[in-house]
C-alpha cells in the first residue's frame, strides 16, 4: 500500500499455525519503505527465511534493513526476532526486555540453574 505521504508499506504474511484450534491465519508483518527501511514484527520462530524471501521479492535485502520494530509481545509477532536480528544485523527497537531475550547470558543465570547443570540433569 502507499500512504498519502508517498511512503510504501508492504504487508508480509507469515504462517501462524500451532495446531488444533490455534491455526489463526497469517500474522502480518510490515516492511516500511523509508530512507532507512524497517520491519515491523518478525512472525513466529522459524519465519525469518520466509520473511527474507518476501523482502527480496520487493527489492530489499535483509542487510538493507535499518531496524526491526516489535509491536507487542506475542510469539507470532516477536518469536522470530533473535533470528532476524542475527541474520540482518538490524537495530532492534523494542522494549528493553528483548535485549535479554535475544542473547545468551550464562553468567547471569541463578547459581542453582546454570545451563551446564541443566544439560547434565537431562
Amino acid at each position: 500500500m502507499q500512504l498519502p505521504s508517498g511512503i510504501e508499506i508492504f504487508g508480509l504474511p507469515t504462517e501462524n499455525n500451532y495446531g488444533g484450534n490455534w491455526d489463526l491465519g497469517p500474522t502480518w508483518n510490515y516492511l516500511v519503505m523509508l530512507d532507512k527501511p524497517f520491519l515491523l514484527d518478525t512472525g513466529r520462530l522459524g519465519m525469518e527465511e520466509t520473511l527474507l524471501q518476501m523482502m527480496h521479492t520487493v527489492g530489499i535485502d535483509g542487510k538493507d534493513l535499518d531496524s526491526i520494530l516489535i509491536s507487542h509481545g506475542h510469539e507470532n509477532h516477536d518469536g522470530g526476532l533473535a533470528e532476524m536480528a542475527q541474520r540482518t544485523r538490524a537495530e532492534v527497537r523494542a522494549h528493553t526486555v528483548y535485549d535479554r531475550l535475544i542473547r545468551y547470558y550464562p553468567n547471569d543465570a541463578p547459581p542453582d540453574f546454570r545451563f551446564e547443570s541443566f544439560i547434565r540433569s537431562l
